[in-house]
């Protein structure tokens, strides 16, 4: 029985072309707090998912017949989450807890390393969203800042395993957020995303 990470691998098993379609695809409905697959225009599967509003960010892991087999405590909201080649998960958290984080958990479930503002000079993390780790790089990711937000934290961090930032993106003129990245790599590069 083949698992399924999250809702990416759904996505691959379901979808017959990655050109785009209109009849089969994942999507999430956060008003209903729902996840659902359609395939030739119908509702195959679905699945109560509070907070959810983006498919990449499920916090739980699936078989093939939708059994949950993986899950972790998110209490903040899952906003990203990435399977890293060591098999452990890292989740962005957001902020309905108001303690954005990102946090890794083992194959166990258990929580393994955290990043939050108790780590970070000034408390610059507001709502942690989109993600992309490079092996040998680090971590990056984007910190949304809210709708009308006047105070402005960096966009973008990149970090390492001993919670150094490394690099940012500083909030500047024209642009009011960021709510996900992707960093292009040479070919053959592995990236995590």
């Amino acid at each position: 029985m083949r698992t399924i990470f999250g809702i990416i691998a759904v996505f691959l098993l379901y979808s017959e072309s990655i050109f785009p379609q209109c009849d089969n695809f994942i999507c999430t409905d956060y008003t209903l707090g729902k996840v659902f697959v359609i395939e030739n225009g119908k509702i195959v599967w679905e699945h109560d998912a509070p907070f959810s509003n983006d498919v990449w960010a499920l916090d739980m892991e699936y078989d093939a017949k939708g059994k949950v087999v993986w899950s972790v405590p998110v209490p903040g909201g899952a906003h990203s989450v990435i399977r890293l080649p060591n098999g452990n998960t890292i989740v962005a958290e957001t902020d309905a807890e108001k303690n954005p984080r990102i946090l890794e958990f083992n194959k166990k479930g258990d929580l393994v390393w955290e990043l939050s503002n108790k780590d970070l000079q000034g408390e610059p993390l507001k709502f942690l969203t989109g993600m992309q780790y490079i092996p040998g790089t680090g971590l990056y990711f984007t910190n949304w800042q809210g709708h009308g937000v006047n105070e402005k934290k960096p966009f973008l961090f990149l970090v390492n395993r001993d919670k150094q930032i490394l690099c940012t993106f500083p909030a500047r003129e024209g642009i009011e957020s960021f709510s996900s990245v992707y960093f292009p790599q040479k070919k053959g590069t592995k990236i995590f995303h």
